[in-house]
């Protein structure tokens, strides 16, 4: 399949990735998760998983959750380059360039909205509409002035 680099928040990135599993209807035990810091030692394991045959050509994925060091990465290019139809890589991190170039290059890029960026927004907005009510019920033809240019910069 492919090598999937899922960027945004934690909480994105697994929402993410549960979704995936749910929509394809990989099974449990079809999916290999690296939990920490992905070092050489995982990736030959990773590379040993990846080039097992699966049964029945179902989907296999592999979820590496945090970072991986620069050695890893370099070790898992060709891995990203040649793999089966049957396996999905899928990387995380917070930002793009927390992984190099080439591996960035070799993956499908998914940026996410964080939940907490999302919620961020909502909370900014519902203080701004609050704001603009209250200036436009004094009824003052300054105050109303003001509001329509914060409208403005805030659409901008």
């Amino acid at each position: 399949m492919s090598g999937i680099l899922l960027i945004g928040d934690e909480p994105s990135r697994q929402n993410y990735f549960d979704s995936y599993i749910r929509d394809h209807t990989v099974r449990s035990y079809n999916i290999r998760t690296f939990d920490a810091v992905l070092k050489i030692s995982d990736v030959r394991e990773l590379i040993h998983y990846v080039s097992l045959k699966g049964a029945n050509q179902s989907e296999r994925l592999v979820y590496v959750k945090n970072l991986a060091t620069i050695e890893a990465q370099n070790a898992l290019l060709k891995t990203l380059e040649e793999l089966n139809e049957d396996v999905s890589i899928f990387l995380a991190a917070a930002t793009i360039d927390q992984y190099l170039p080439t591996i960035v290059s070799r993956c499908s890029v998914i940026r996410l909205t964080g939940v907490q960026q999302t919620q961020k927004a909502d909370t900014q907005l519902k203080i701004f509409v609050q704001q603009l009510v209250d200036t436009l019920s004094e009824n003052s033809p300054d105050k109303y002035q003001t509001a329509i240019l914060a409208i403005g910069e805030y659409c901008e």
